[in-house]
């Protein structure tokens, strides 16, 4: 295991527009995951792989599919209102609105 991440059994639900089946996720990677993408989103909108490669910088020793947790966490605060999902590839947090 890695200082970054820790052994836990809680699970978080994530929820997506669209989604039929639920998914969750451990908590921990959440909010490791979710504060990552928070901290990198800009004002203007960002390319999904940029959001990847910036949060891969971000978080460091991390022990799971970062691709899988952003698009599990990104779907998660669309739904809460923190971001936006554009048509376009792009996403922005919703403070730039």
């Amino acid at each position: 295991m890695t200082a970054n991440v820790r052994p836990s059994r809680a699970r978080k639900s994530v929820r997506g527009r669209g989604w039929k089946a639920p998914r969750t996720i451990a908590e921990h990677k959440y909010a490791i995951i979710s504060r990552a993408i928070l901290n990198v989103l800009s004002n203007e909108p960002m390319r999904f792989s940029d959001l990847i490669t910036r949060v891969t910088k971000a978080v460091r020793n991390f022990d799971d599919s970062i691709a899988w947790c952003v698009v599990s966490c990104m779907r998660e605060l669309e739904v809460q209102g923190r971001v936006t999902r554009h048509q376009r590839p792009v996403t922005t947090p919703v403070s730039a609105r």
